[in-house]
């Protein structure tokens, strides 16, 4: 049995991991969902990793999955924390000393798609922003079930960005095992960069499924699975 913890990406919440868990327990291990704290203007990689670091605990036999924006504070985290493995479920992945802008100005992050459906966000000019559901759908939940879809994009908060322009502040990847999970149809994460990014990063090829960009509420039984098989 491991114990997983589980960190959503922006404007999500612990709620997003609903589908998964139950199958991870199925598989015989525990799991435990974050609440990262989107809606806090002041809030930074230092407070999302403390809320990871808290919910990991002593660390050990810990498996931390981050999904999206939610793998920025992983490498954080084992840096502080003995942990078994780390997983990028679609995730960003910055270089040690780079910040998130500055990688997504200088690499193709995003899906080709992508610059389009985040100008459907609206912004209310306090350095936030959300989704209409319609366009949240669109983006993030495309190959859903259309009341898991619809479920999903109605729980949608605000997101703040003031993690945006701050450097990873990990003088180096810490030496956990590390795992990257591309989704071939992601619309928000570009594949390719993925699949060049995970070797260059995290020293393993991505490991890759089919989908779009929430494979925990689109395919939950193929994600559990493939989760279990990292630490069976």
């Amino acid at each position: 049995m491991s114990a997983f913890v589980l960190v959503h990406g922006a404007w999500h919440g612990a709620w997003c991991w609903e589908r998964l868990t139950p199958l991870l327990a199925e598989h015989g291990h525990t799991a435990t969902a974050v609440e990262l704290p989107v809606t806090d203007p002041d809030a930074g990689l230092t407070e999302y990793a403390d809320a990871v670091s808290e919910a990991v605990g002593d660390g050990g036999d810990v498996v931390l999955v981050g999904h999206s924006l939610g793998g920025l504070p992983l490498p954080l985290v084992a840096s502080r924390i003995p942990l078994r493995h780390m997983v990028f479920v679609c995730g960003l992945i910055t270089p040690a000393g780079m910040s998130m802008r500055e990688l997504t100005r200088g690499e193709d992050v995003f899906a080709a798609g992508w610059p389009e459906l985040a100008r459907r966000q609206l912004r209310p000019g306090d350095g936030s922003s959300e989704w209409p559901p319609d366009a949240a759908i669109e983006a993030f939940y495309h190959d859903c079930a259309d009341e898991v879809a619809r479920a999903a994009a109605a729980r949608l908060s605000r997101q703040f960005w003031r993690f945006q322009t701050e450097p990873n502040p990990v003088a180096a990847y810490p030496d956990t095992p590390a795992t990257y999970v591309l989704c071939r149809q992601d619309r928000v994460i570009n594949p390719d960069w993925s699949r060049r990014a995970a070797p260059a990063l995290l020293g393993t090829p991505a490991v890759e499924m089919a989908g779009g960009h929430s494979p925990q509420l689109s395919r939950p039984a193929e994600l559990a699975g493939l989760l279990h098989s990292l630490v069976s």
